[in-house]
C-alpha cells in the first residue's frame, strides 16, 4: 500500500455527487508549487494530489471546505486503468482515498517536527487530524 500525505490549498470546492445505491462521494484536488532550476533560471512547478472521499465524510467536507481552503489531506492510492470509447488505449488514473485530513491556518507554516504531516506538530498544537472511515 502506498500512502502520502499532502500540504497545499484545495483547486476548487468540494463538490458532493450522488451515486448509484445512495452513496454520496466528493473529490478533492490539493495543489502546492515548489521552486526548481531548469537551464539555470529558477521556476515555479506546480503538484497535485487528487483524494476520492465518500458518504459522510463526503457531506462533512463538502460542506466545510472551500476553494482556497489550507489543507492537509492524508491518504491511501488507488489507481484505475480504464480505455476511452472506441480504443483500445489503457489509460490510468490515480487517486488517493481519504484517510485523514487537517484544515490548516491561514499561514499555512507547518510548526514542530511531525515529518509524516509535514512538519505540523498537531500534539503541541493540541489538534487531530479528522479521521475518514475506510
Amino acid at each position: 500500500m502506498i500512502a502520502i500525505s499532502a500540504v497545499g490549498f484545495l483547486a476548487e470546492k468540494p463538490v458532493l455527487k450522488m451515486i448509484g445505491g445512495g452513496h454520496r462521494v466528493c473529490d478533492l484536488t490539493v495543489l502546492s508549487s515548489r521552486s526548481e532550476r531548469r537551464q539555470g533560471e529558477w521556476v515555479k512547478v506546480w503538484e497535485r494530489a487528487v483524494f476520492v472521499v465518500w458518504d459522510d465524510e463526503a457531506e462533512r467536507i463538502a460542506s466545510r471546505l472551500e476553494k482556497g481552503s489550507d489543507v492537509v489531506c492524508t491518504g491511501t492510492q488507488e489507481t484505475q486503468c480504464w480505455s476511452p470509447k472506441g480504443s483500445t488505449e489503457k489509460r490510468y488514473t490515480t487517486k488517493y482515498r481519504l484517510t485523514a485530513w487537517q484544515v490548516l491556518p491561514r499561514n499555512r507554516e507547518p510548526q514542530g517536527g511531525d515529518e509524516s504531516q509535514g512538519g505540523a506538530d498537531r500534539r503541541q498544537r493540541g489538534e487531530q487530524l479528522q479521521q475518514s472511515p475506510m
